[in-house]
């Protein structure tokens, strides 16, 4: 259903991560993303849209895409530097059924925090699907184990 969807979506903004895309990697996808609202293109729904391309690119080319999709989101689990440990969740942009066109902040807030470096605490973000299917699966708790166990400090929803 939803990537039924991108056929409505504008070519500027559905095709603005296509080079990255094409490369077929979630994780390269998602510091893309990061990088483009960081250095002031503030619009989360690039990100959204390129992931669903990556999923049914990963599905023609018989790929495993949930690896890649959990990547896309922020969901690496890493933090590779020795500062105390913040993660930040956000969402996916919601009621693309009424409006394609709609963002959601959380998500640009996610964007634009990850990987930085706050009052001397390092700041990694995820962003988390609107979709009770993928609650009801455990997506949260997936996410979050791994911070706990690393010895993550706050959690903050947006």
């Amino acid at each position: 259903v939803e990537e039924a969807r991108l056929a409505q979506v504008s070519p500027a903004l559905r095709s603005r991560y296509d080079e990255v895309v094409a490369q077929g990697d979630g994780r390269l996808l998602w510091a893309h993303a990061a990088a483009d609202v960081q250095n002031g293109h503030y619009d989360d729904r690039p990100l959204y849209w390129a992931r669903l391309q990556l999923r049914a690119l990963l599905r023609e080319t018989g790929r495993d895409g949930e690896a890649a999709e959990r990547a896309a989101r922020g969901f690496d689990g890493s933090f590779r530097s020795p500062e105390p440990r913040v993660l930040l969740t956000g969402f996916d942009p919601f009621h693309l059924d009424r409006n394609v066109g709609q963002s959601n902040p959380s998500g640009l807030a996610a964007l634009a925090l990850d990987d930085t470096l706050v009052a001397g605490a390092r700041i990694r973000t995820a962003i988390l699907p609107v979709s009770y299917p993928a609650f009801d699966d455990g997506v949260v708790e997936q996410l979050l184990a791994p911070h706990f166990t690393a010895g993550l400090r706050v959690l903050l929803t947006v």
